[in-house]
């Protein structure tokens, strides 16, 4: 008998932190893309070099990004926001 073991991909991944020097003007076209697509710069350039990497054959062609994993502690999580404004 044999044993399949399916595992999930995406539980295997997380976002890492990685810095880069670019061109200035390569940043604002980027911001300019993102907006159009409603997605922030860090959303958009993420999917776009996970669907470059895919293409190269350096990323499996059926794996999928990571999703949104704002869960978990976050700084003032929960916390209701006031307008100093609008209570005076």
């Amino acid at each position: 008998m044999q044993a399949i073991v399916l595992y999930n991909y995406l539980s295997m991944t997380e976002r890492k932190n990685k810095s880069f020097k670019l061109d200035e003007r390569v940043l604002e076209a980027l911001e300019s893309l993102a907006q159009k697509r409603n997605a922030s710069m860090n959303r958009y350039l993420e999917n776009l070099l996970f669907s470059h990497a895919k293409q190269q054959g350096e990323i499996p062609i059926d794996a999928m990004p990571i999703g949104d994993n704002r869960g978990g502690k976050r700084r003032n999580a929960g916390r209701k926001v006031t307008n100093s404004k609008a209570m005076s």
